[in-house]
C-alpha cells in the first residue's frame, strides 16, 4: 500500500527511536531526508512518464522548440505527429547536422539550474497538432505531509535505509565537534555510519540487479 510522506515520517521516526530512544530526531529533519533519499533513489531509478503538449506554430522558431519539465532527466521517444497508426516515433539528431528536419528531434540540455531544457522538432507543427513525450524524470519531490509518494512500495526500504545513513552521519558530525578523547563513541560511530553507507549501496545494488524501480506515469501540458 503506497505511502504518505507523514506516514514514512513516522515510520522512520520509530526506527530511529528504536536504535536510540534518546535521541528524539524532529519531523521536518527526517522528512528532509526522504525528500533527499527520493532524490538520490531517482538517480538510480527514474520515473517513466509521458506528456502532452500542445503545438504552438507561432512559439520560438516557428513553434519546433519546446521547453521541457523541470524533473526531465533522458528522452525515451517523441511521438510526432500524434494520432497516426501506427505511431509516428521521430529518430534523434545533432540539430546541427545538415539532414535534421522532418522526423527527427533533438535536446538542448540545461547548463544550470534556472534554465529548462528544450526539445526541439525536425518541421514547424500545425495548429492544434499535439507531440506526445515519454521521458525518464524525477520521482516526486514537492511533498506535503499528506502526499502520496511516487516510490514503489517494495522500494520503501530504500528510503528508509538512506534515512538511517543520514542520521548516522548526523550523529557522527556532532560528535566530531566536541570529541570525547576517553570515549569509544566516535569510533563506533564512524562504523555504524559507514556500516549504514554501505547498506544503502547494497540495496541499490540488490534493486538494480532485479530490475526493480521503474514507474510508469502520465501528465498533460496545455
Amino acid at each position: 500500500m503506497a505511502l504518505t510522506l507523514q506516514q514514512l515520517t513516522d515510520r522512520i521516526q520509530a526506527i530511529l527511536g528504536s536504535i536510540d530512544p534518546d535521541i528524539i530526531w524532529p519531523e521536518a529533519q527526517i522528512s528532509e531526508w526522504i525528500v533527499q533519499a527520493i532524490r538520490d533513489y531517482s538517480a538510480y531509478f527514474p520515473r517513466r512518464l509521458s506528456l502532452d503538449i500542445s503545438a504552438t506554430p507561432s512559439g520560438p522558431v516557428f513553434g519546433r522548440l519546446y521547453d521541457l519539465p523541470a524533473d526531465f532527466r533522458a528522452m525515451v521517444r517523441v511521438e510526432y505527429p500524434y494520432g497516426q497508426d501506427p505511431p509516428i516515433w521521430l529518430a534523434r539528431r545533432d540539430e546541427s547536422d545538415a539532414d535534421f528536419g522532418p522526423g527527427y528531434y533533438d535536446i538542448r540540455l540545461s547548463r544550470d539550474a534556472i534554465s529548462a531544457s528544450q526539445l526541439v522538432i525536425g518541421e514547424s507543427p500545425a495548429a492544434g497538432e499535439k507531440i506526445i513525450i515519454h521521458y525518464l524524470g524525477l520521482h516526486d519531490i514537492t511533498l506535503s505531509a499528506g502526499d502520496m509518494l511516487t516510490v514503489p512500495d517494495e522500494d520503501i526500504e530504500v528510503l528508509i535505509q538512506f534515512v538511517k545513513m543520514r542520521a548516522f552521519e548526523e550523529r557522527l558530525a556532532n560528535q566530531e565537534k566536541s570529541p570525547d578523547p576517553t570515549s569509544h563513541l566516535l569510533t563506533m560511530l564512524g562504523t555504524n555510519a559507514r556500516a549504514a553507507k554501505q547498506e544503502y549501496l547494497d540495496l541499490i545494488g540488490r534493486r538494480q540487479k532485479a530490475g526493480g524501480g521503474m514507474v510508469r506515469w502520465s501528465g498533460k501540458s496545455d
